[in-house]
């Protein structure tokens, strides 16, 4: 009777200590791009923490990247995870050829967004990225990505 009781006690002591260990590991958030109908889930394409001595811990570093197909001068919606609603974000929408480029940094906490093109643009990419205050080279602050969601647009 007391082997059973020992063997309960450490069952239930292991089942709590990895629910423990569960809890303390941050899950790294995934991201929702919609757009015409279709709906894409996924994780980070990088995904970095920054320590205490500032030097970043990547656990996702060239993770996956998300898809749609779009027509000339359609939207999308990005949904951004709760994880990340108090972060400093801001979306970089590339239109057409790499050189015409638009960030979106977010003025108001909202858990999505909708990128919309400019009349007569298409979205070839946007990026979701979190940003984190870095000592710039004359002395003030700049801000660089520490984490990214990237959805790459084909022609529909």
């Amino acid at each position: 009777m007391m082997l059973r009781i020992r063997r309960t006690l450490a069952a239930v002591f292991l089942a709590a200590a990895s629910v423990g260990l569960t809890a303390c590991t941050p899950s790294i958030p995934s991201v929702t791009w919609y757009a015409n109908g279709k709906a894409v889930d996924v994780g980070p394409a990088l995904y970095c923490n920054i320590n205490a001595t500032l030097e970043p811990d990547c656990p996702v570093f060239n993770g996956p990247v998300a898809k749609l197909a779009l027509r000339p001068g359609d939207g999308v919606q990005v949904n951004i995870p709760s994880g990340l609603y108090d972060a400093p974000w801001t979306l970089v929408v590339t239109y057409g050829d790499e050189s015409e480029r638009t960030s979106i940094t977010r003025t108001e906490k909202t858990y999505s967004y909708v990128v919309k093109p400019p009349r007569g643009k298409s979205i070839t990419q946007i990026d979701l990225q979190v940003l984190v205050p870095i000592a710039g080279t004359d002395g003030g602050v700049e801000y660089t990505p520490a984490q990214l969601w990237v959805l790459e647009v084909t022609p529909a």
